[in-house]
């Protein structure tokens, strides 16, 4: 019964995501000014992915999520030098030229 409930419930949790036109992404979380060079943005958390069309693609990260200069579990003293970027899956949609971050989980370095 255990097993049938959480099934219920993470089929319940993707229907949601789908029909909210969210989706995940996996690509790095990266400063928006020093990595991603993102006309205008400060020193913030921007998320950068291959697109589509297999080019890399930019936003900034909007949301509760978004904690300052960093993003949940994410400082920004780890990813403000130029280079420098966490492996991440983030999930949301671009609303207003910014990817609006509804869930951010950080892969574990191996």
């Amino acid at each position: 019964m255990k097993y049938i409930t959480t099934f219920a419930l993470a089929l319940v949790f993707t229907a949601s995501v789908a029909l909210a036109g969210e989706k995940p992404v996996e690509g790095k979380i990266v400063c928006g000014k020093c990595t991603a060079k993102i006309k205008g943005a400060g020193c913030s958390a921007a998320i950068t992915y291959k697109g589509k069309d297999g080019k890399e693609v930019s936003y900034l990260l909007s949301g509760k999520l978004v904690k300052g200069k960093g993003c949940e579990g994410i400082s920004h003293g780890t990813i403000c030098k130029p280079g420098s970027s966490v492996a991440a899956t983030v999930t949301g949609k671009v609303v207003d030229g910014k990817f609006n971050a509804t869930k951010i989980v950080a892969k574990k370095k191996k």
